[in-house]
């Protein structure tokens, strides 16, 4: 079986140094390389067998690894619900992806009650994007959180958050200076 490294690159550069083959069969060996550090796009590879002392060296064909944007998914909560009419509601949308940054728009139906909120990060894997609004009218509004996506990352959209405002009754009272 040959012996020796394989030098897994990417034109010029190296994605895992040099390799050693392990045998897998009488005449077989084989090499792995196993990285992160391919950008979003399409990249051409290259194994490059360094050779030994029965075996020449030689390079593999080129494969094209296409390395897609990650799916995302957004939740959408609310605090405090119900609100008030006239009162602060906090919307927050928790975008789960790989480091989400693009914007976070705000909807209910076509009203953007908040547009293109930078998500904050939590975890390396979400974050969050918060709008507040205080113009709700009374009665249930159904509240949307659309990510944009970004560089490396899908865009998504919660489900319809149902938020209720209450209208809380005057309350009136009557006095008379005719005692």
């Amino acid at each position: 079986a040959p012996t020796g490294v394989v030098d897994f690159v990417e034109g010029t550069t190296s994605l895992c140094g040099a390799v050693d083959l392990a045998p897998i069969a009488p005449a077989l060996s084989r090499a792995q390389c196993t990285t992160s550090a391919l950008a979003i796009g399409a990249h051409d590879l290259v194994a490059n067998y360094l050779g030994d002392n029965d075996n020449v060296a030689a390079s593999s064909a080129t494969l094209v690894q296409t390395v897609a944007p990650s799916a995302t998914t957004t939740t959408l909560v609310s605090a405090p619900d119900p609100s008030a009419v006239g009162a602060n509601a906090t919307f927050a949308a928790t975008v789960t992806g790989a480091a989400p940054t693009g914007g976070v728009t705000f909807r209910e139906g076509t009203t953007v009650l908040c547009a293109a909120v930078v998500p904050v990060p939590q975890t390396p894997a979400t974050a969050v994007a918060q709008c507040v609004v205080s113009t709700l009218a009374a009665g249930t509004h159904a509240v949307v959180a659309e990510f944009a996506g970004d560089a490396a990352n899908l865009p998504s959209a919660s489900v319809a958050h149902a938020h209720v405002v209450v209208a809380y009754p005057a309350i009136v009272t009557l006095a008379s200076s005719l005692d």
